[in-house]
């Protein structure tokens, strides 16, 4: 009877919203999301440079793929007449 009683408290029913909401919060930051990538072709991938972009993330799917990350490689395309000389997260695959 006790235990109902204490269920019921509006006191208790908030703490235990605020902690499932902290506990959400948490695993919602820890769930690794999908990467995205720019290009693709059988000797790097390209990622897209997004602001606040997780670099781990990225080193993590590279090394998933047997490839060696660079976090400042190049943007262009092998062979290409002209390309913006930025760095750019790439994963250059082993050949």
């Amino acid at each position: 009877m006790k235990l109902k009683n204490l269920l019921s408290s509006p006191q208790v029913l908030l703490v235990l919203l605020f902690v499932v909401s902290l506990a959400g919060m948490y695993w919602y930051m820890q769930v690794p999301r999908g990467v995205s990538i720019q290009r693709e072709d059988r000797n790097r991938i390209v990622y897209e440079m997004m602001g606040g972009a997780n670099e781990e993330m990225y080193a993590r799917h590279c090394l998933s793929r047997g490839g060696r990350f660079n976090q400042c490689g190049s943007l262009c395309a092998p062979g290409a007449e002209a390309c913006a000389a930025v760095c750019a997260p790439v994963c250059e695959l082993s050949k």
